[in-house]
């Protein structure tokens, strides 16, 4: 082979085989995947056609015409030789002594292998929020929201009747407000699209077997959540949602009496939702779920007690166009997850920096999202980053006296977007102190690209649970920027 062609063959092998790269900063092109059908190979001699599927599945088309043209009868074994077949998974192999339907054959197959003609229906996500609430923390959301108290932590209104009608931000602040006393604790959000006009049904839960004594019967129910309904869009009003058949069973175990299931069961025949508002239902009974410390000088005044808690459920929907529900998908997407800088941001950051100053820039948070959920992090100054320092790998090791332990690998530029670095959930003894230490250390990865800069830190943290705090000991360094030029990354 020629020099010449071999050049040509490389050449094709290397455009073939490297990926296509699309970045975060370039406009979407619309996706066209379908191939045209493909045409049948037919020999007379053999009385046989094969046809190579392009888009399709081999086997659902020929079911698809088995019940359509021959009325579900299958056709091999035929003594005219007539057969319907799938040799392999991609091909269609057929006959039929009568030329009329031959030709409908392979018409019939020409048009199935076709992506289908349908247009994405209007879709409603529904979202669903379990909380454990205590009597208490229920007065106190329920006195936030203006709504008049027993004052036993019961609504005044019946069970049938307790479906509350709520503006969704002062629902969301309220209980926002209420997590930094414990009183009320985030268990589950359920996020459901539903088609308009379909039903729905999720299901998390796990069985529970309850054996009697002296008696042969065993009882079973179900731990967790399940949720069914259907969903319509009203015509007149098209940003009014209306459940029908809501049916929400939510089983938690009693932990003072792990035979017992406790269940929240919620049925309605109508639920009428307009968009931005909220619904929240309290459930009449209450089971033992958590362990409360309260603390003293020293070891002196502490104790354990269970605390009854109640189940609150809050549920909210809006409709939208599904093309709409997927942007917003990938808008929240680009939003939360972009982790590397922008090209007009890296054109302006200086060559050489300290990766050692960039580590020391540490700034730990603290927040809580919309549905009361605590997240832990920190991150880096990106006012400190330079070229040289960026896309340097930093090893992270997160330990408390507690027995807590959590590493990780990151970029520089990943600990400097976004939300930096996330803490796992903590387990609920080292949520039950009053301050929590951590040592973060931070030490760079060689990873013989060349391109290493040797870096360590240790950062002392403390972490106020009372009061929902994370800080971080000693001096926090001066904010000043790498270079003069440097931009915002985002």
């Amino acid at each position: 082979m020629s020099a010449a062609y071999l050049n040509i063959f490389f050449a094709l092998v290397f455009s073939i085989t490297q990926p296509t790269i699309i970045y975060a900063d370039q406009e979407p092109q619309p996706v066209h995947i379908e191939r045209n059908p493909g045409e049948p190979v037919c020999n007379e001699t053999l009385k046989t056609c094969t046809y190579l599927v392009q888009n399709s599945s081999a086997t659902a088309i020929i079911s698809r015409m088995r019940d359509e043209i021959f009325g579900g009868i299958p056709l091999n074994g035929n003594i005219n030789g007539d057969h319907l077949s799938v040799p392999n998974a991609g091909y269609i192999s057929y006959w039929h002594h009568d030329e009329t339907t031959l030709a409908r054959m392979k018409f019939f197959i020409k048009e199935a292998d076709r992506f289908e003609h349908f247009i994405p229906p209007v879709v409603v996500p529904i979202i669903i929020e379990v909380f454990e609430a205590t009597d208490e923390g229920i007065s106190e959301f329920e006195a936030s929201l203006g709504i008049n108290s027993s004052g036993n932590g019961k609504s005044k209104v019946s069970l049938k009747d307790s479906l509350m009608l709520l503006k969704t931000s002062k629902v969301s602040a309220s209980l926002l407000a209420l997590r930094t006393s414990r009183e009320i604790e985030f268990k589950n959000t359920i996020r459901i699209p539903v088609p308009n006009l379909e039903s729905f049904h999720f299901a998390h839960t796990s069985p529970h077997h309850t054996s009697f004594p002296n008696v042969s019967e065993i009882k079973t129910n179900n731990l967790g959540i399940d949720v069914r309904g259907e969903v319509s869009v009203s015509h007149e009003q098209q940003d009014l949602i209306r459940i029908k058949n809501l049916n929400i069973n939510y089983g938690v175990k009693d932990f003072k009496n792990s035979e017992n299931i406790i269940l929240l069961q919620v049925s309605s025949p109508q639920i009428d939702l307009p968009t931005g508002v909220t619904y929240y239902i309290v459930s009449a009974d209450s089971a033992e779920v958590a362990t409360k410390k309260t603390t003293g000088l020293f070891i002196f005044g502490k104790n354990k007690e269970m605390v009854r808690k109640k189940l609150l459920v809050t549920i909210r929907a809006n409709a939208m166009p599904w093309m709409q529900y997927i942007e917003q998908l990938a808008t929240d997407d680009t939003n939360q997850s972009r982790a590397t800088f922008t090209d007009d941001y890296k054109r302006n950051l200086c060559h050489q920096g300290n990766l050692d100053e960039v580590l020391n820039s540490l700034e730990p948070y603290y927040l809580r999202t919309p549905n009361g959920v605590p997240v832990l992090g920190f991150k880096l100054n990106p006012n400190l980053a330079t070229l040289n320092t960026y896309q340097q790998y930093v090893n992270i090791t997160i330990e408390s006296s507690s027995g807590f332990k959590q590493q990780g690998q990151r970029q520089v530029e990943n600990l400097m977007l976004n939300g930096g670095f996330l803490f796992k959930t903590l387990p609920q003894k080292i949520k039950d102190k009053p301050i929590v230490e951590f040592q973060v250390t931070l030490e760079s990865a060689n990873m013989h690209d060349g391109n290493f800069i040797q870096a360590k830190r240790k950062i002392n943290l403390n972490y106020n649970t009372q009061n929902n705090l994370l800080t971080r000991k000693g001096l926090i360094p001066s904010d000043k920027p790498a270079c003069v030029n440097s931009t915002n990354p985002n």
